[in-house]
């Protein structure tokens, strides 16, 4: 997207999103989930700079996002396999290389979730560690206490 538009440099800057200093200036995380949550913005600063060629990257953010918010969580959308494919169909139409990890959600992910009927957000790191905060917070520092007995009912639990 840079090479077509330079100045998306401006759009990542409004949504307050910076490259890593590592995996060559990638975005990791919540970075990520900001960008596709302001498409629009992208959209908007584009247009005004009369740059239409990135409706294509809009256009795919937007499918990716659809499949983020269908499957990626912990609810399932029963409408998950719809929005991977029209991710394949835009990815497929920006002519690029399909990289491990979209050839993992377009090929992989669909026949995961049906062998298993879960979405992806219940076998994610993300999600054990989101307890281990909640444990931490709950257990630990909102009870104020380290009572043995109150640790043997939590493990027991």
């Amino acid at each position: 997207m840079y090479k077509n538009w330079p100045h998306v440099s401006l759009w990542l800057d409004k949504i307050n999103v910076k490259p890593t200093n590592y995996h060559h200036g990638s975005f990791v995380g919540n970075d990520c989930l900001r960008m596709l949550k302001n498409v629009d913005i992208l959209q908007q600063m584009a247009e005004s700079h009369d740059k239409h060629i990135i409706q294509k990257y809009v256009h795919i953010l937007r499918c990716f996002y659809d499949v983020v918010k269908s499957c990626f969580g912990m609810t399932l959308d029963p409408q998950y396999d719809t929005y991977i494919n029209q991710f394949k169909y835009a990815y497929k139409d920006m002519d690029i290389t399909i990289t491990p990890k979209v050839h993992i959600l377009l090929m992989h992910v669909p026949d995961f979730i049906t062998k298993h009927n879960r979405s992806l957000g219940w076998y994610s790191e993300q999600t054990l560690e989101s307890v281990h905060h909640d444990f931490k917070i709950n257990c630990w520092e909102n009870k104020g206490t380290r009572d043995p007995l109150d640790i043997q009912i939590i493990l027991r639990i």
